[in-house]
């Protein structure tokens, strides 16, 4: 299983994200940096844990604010495979951040306005370099698409796959830096049983060691972490011994 370290950037820094609540999101303190820039970030991650991916969200292109290109093209050259979410609406969007050189474009159900634009996601730039995340709150749905109003967060995956997606994050915002617990798991336990051959990723709310294995346990191919790892709730020696880091 892969451990995927999160950045959630914002005015420039790394903030932490708490319970969703993005007005109240704060550069981050860290025992890993000194301070909460983005690039001295995801070098502490790559040197002190090997991490070979990470996930970045650009929390200012998500909200319509415009995503920073300049620093996501400068964090897409550190030796680490990137999957970023920058409120990606439309096939050229993700093209954009493709050409940067990030390896993985998120596709949210917060940010695609509609099933046919993921449909054309994915046949544009293929289903190897689109990660839907289905994004939850509270375990509601949030959603771009109108046709997903009255689904359920199942059944938006369901249409997720009918366009050709395979691989997928699922994420509850309102246990993010809240330490507690991936409540997603019953939901990644029944795609995984519909869905074998895809990859799933869960994260939100990771508070020890204890919630990794629990998530292996249920299936997840990698699970996003953040503030355990910034806190030290979660070390390098506790990856290092249990599980082969990708």
């Amino acid at each position: 299983m892969q451990i995927i370290p999160v950045l959630d950037l914002q005015g420039g820094s790394v903030v932490r994200a708490v319970g969703g609540r993005r007005s109240e999101y704060r550069p981050i303190q860290s025992i890993l940096t000194a301070n909460a820039a983005p690039e001295e970030v995801l070098d502490a991650f790559i040197e002190r844990f090997a991490f070979h991916a990470a996930y970045v969200a650009d929390l200012d292109g998500i909200l319509g604010k415009g995503a920073d290109f300049q620093l996501l093209g400068r964090l897409a050259r550190r030796p680490i495979d990137l999957i970023v979410d920058a409120g990606v609406k439309s096939p050229n969007d993700a093209q954009r951040l493709i050409d940067l050189g990030v390896s993985k474009v998120g596709a949210a159900s917060e940010s695609i306005p509609s099933i046919d634009v993921l449909a054309d996601l994915v046949d544009r730039c293929s289903a190897d370099r689109i990660v839907f995340s289905m994004d939850l709150n509270d375990g509601k749905p949030i959603i771009g698409a109108q046709e997903w109003t009255s689904k359920t967060p199942d059944a938006i995956v369901d249409d997720a796959v009918s366009c050709g997606t395979k691989q997928f994050i699922l994420l509850d915002l309102a246990d993010v830096g809240e330490s507690t617990g991936l409540r997603t798991l019953p939901l990644l336990v029944r795609l995984r049983e519909r869905y074998p051959s895809c990859w799933f990723a869960v994260g939100g709310g990771v508070h020890n060691f204890e919630d990794v294995s629990r998530a292996k346990r249920a299936g997840a191919d990698a699970i996003l972490i953040a503030s355990a790892l910034h806190d030290g709730r979660i070390s390098p020696d506790d990856l290092a011994q249990s599980f082969a880091v990708h």
